[in-house]
């Protein structure tokens, strides 16, 4: 009997036999919370910071798991800054990273927002692009994104502050054992 792991959803158990199926779901809230309490204080004591108070959040799309992303990403912020505003795009796309550029540019250089936090996939390297371009701040999403950037592009790792870590690989790991 083959067995099924389904990632970020779950199923209506009531509904039917799903003992080949073993569901992994994520709390990114909780991670996210933790972006916007950095980001909040990126954005008042902050080398970079403008006297704006105003945080951005650039996502690939809008579901249930990414409006989970940025509400702990804004309930971080508001914890530790009260007066903190969210500017806030969906890119409509998780695989485009100049459509993330684009965004990230008119958010940071337009918009007043001094650190952006991605949760867009590949169209969030264009955000972290647009950071670096614009000398901003940066939060990166899923991994380690100032780790992976160190030896390839250490101008984009330098604006990245911190990454949001699901650590899927590792729920996967040990979806499978």
């Amino acid at each position: 009997r083959k067995k099924f792991i389904l990632c970020d959803s779950e199923v209506d158990w009531s509904k039917g036999d799903f003992s080949n199926l073993y569901c992994v779901t994520y709390k990114q809230n909780e991670g996210s919370y933790l972006a916007g309490a950095v980001a909040a204080i990126m954005t008042t004591k902050g080398e970079k910071a403008n006297p704006e108070k105003t945080i951005g959040c650039i996502a690939g799309g809008e579901n249930p798991i990414i409006s989970d992303f940025v509400y702990g990403y804004l309930q971080g912020a508001q914890a530790v800054e009260p007066d903190v505003k969210l500017a806030l795009a969906y890119a409509g796309t998780f695989i485009d990273s100049t459509k993330g550029k684009e965004l990230g540019l008119a958010m940071m250089g337009q918009q007043g927002v001094d650190i952006c936090f991605q949760v867009a996939s590949q169209t969030g390297i264009g955000v972290l692009d647009a950071a670096k371009e614009l000398d901003q701040y940066a939060i990166g999403g899923d991994g380690d994104q100032e780790s992976a950037f160190r030896d390839s592009d250490p101008a984009m790792a330098d604006v990245i502050v911190t990454s949001m870590m699901k650590q899927v690989d590792q729920s996967l790991l040990r979806a499978v054992q």
